[in-house]
This record gives structure tokens, sequence and C-alpha cells, in this order.
């Protein structure tokens, strides 16, 4: 992920940009793998898209958020993601923790409500 940080944090924010409806199915579809409960997510939200340089190509940033359960039950409280989007279109991290943190907190967030009602609906 060094790679990634080749533009400044600024240069990066100044792209931001709301995510498409690509974008958001992907995501929606990507949930499925990084949440352990995918379909009891509700109260999600995500953030502007960012674009990041990459090798090999350009990587897309978003940040997603939201409240699911985890292994025991029980619902664990907003948790958030950062997705990164290849060229492709395919997701090829989503990461928690300090690296996500700075990115996301610097990002303006929406209400996300179709991923919820698609993934309540499979």
């Amino acid at each position: 992920l060094g790679g990634c940080q080749a533009a400044s944090v600024g240069e990066m924010l100044a792209s931001a940009r709301p995510a498409n409806s690509a974008e958001k199915a992907v995501i929606i579809e990507g949930m499925r793998d990084f949440l352990r409960d995918p379909y009891s997510v509700r109260d999600v939200e995500i953030s502007q898209v960012i674009t990041a340089k990459a090798i090999g190509g350009n990587v897309r940033q978003v940040c997603v958020r939201g409240n699911a359960k985890n292994a025991f039950g029980g619902y664990t409280g907003k948790q958030a993601y950062l997705v990164y989007i290849a060229d492709s279109g395919q997701i090829t991290n989503a990461v928690q923790g300090p690296a996500m943190a700075a990115v996301c907190s610097r990002l303006s967030f929406a209400p996300f409500p179709e991923a919820a009602k698609r993934l309540q609906s499979l």
C-alpha cells in the first residue's frame, strides 16, 4: 500500500467526489466478503471517493461504515472500512485500523441505504 501514497493527502482530498452507481454496486457485493454477517448491516454510510496513484495504475479509496452483527450475534456499533477499488472496478482490499482512520476521518459521509436494502433482500 505504500505505492498508494505517491500523491499528497491534500491532492487526493481535492479529487474527492461522490461514489457512482458502479462503485456502490461493487462495494455492496464486496460487503459479503469483509463483514461477518453482511445481511444484518444497518445504518450504513459511504464517504466520498478519492483517487490515489499506485503501481500499475490508480486506486480509488472509499470509506464505508455501518453497524453489523459480530460472531456472537450482537451488534458491534458503527465500524468503518477503507475499501480499495482498482481501475478494473474490483475491490482489492478492505481494511480497518489506523491506516484507514487517517483517510476516513477527512472525508464526508452520506447515507447509503441501498447497501442495507440490497444485502437484506439476498
